[in-house]
């Protein structure tokens, strides 16, 4: 009898949540299939990403599952990919090491600078 490999459970996992935030059986659910056809929008997506953080402790960015090509199958080889050896996802919930697909802003709140902006009320008439 054979093990599951990583990835192999890291697929299974991913068509399970997107089972049910689509509220079907995971058999329904194609894993090479675009998740945008499936059914996935703005709204189910995000329920997606919270149900994947929960089994697996890694927070996706939303362009994994809405992006251009995201199916099943890529999101439970992103999930591989860039978790821990064996395919085990990196870190726990909580854990700062872990990969949370945010990025740092640098700068200011736009990535930029305050420099040149007129102090408020500046150049108004009253």
């Amino acid at each position: 009898m054979s093990h599951p490999t990583g990835a192999e459970k890291a697929l299974v996992h991913t068509v399970e949540c997107v089972a049910e935030v689509l509220g079907t059986e995971p058999d329904r659910i194609d894993p090479g299939a675009p998740l945008v056809t499936l059914g996935l929008e703005s709204f189910t997506a995000v329920r997606l990403r919270r149900r994947i953080r929960e089994r697996t402790g890694r927070d996706l960015p939303l362009t994994a599952l809405l992006g251009e090509g995201a199916t099943a199958e890529r999101v439970a080889e992103h999930l591989t990919d860039h978790g821990a050896p064996g395919g085990e996802a990196a870190g726990t919930p909580g854990d700062p090491t872990r990969s949370t697909g945010v990025r740092e802003a640098r700068g200011g709140p736009a990535g930029g600078t305050s420099a040149g902006h007129a102090p408020v009320g500046e150049g108004t008439e009253g």
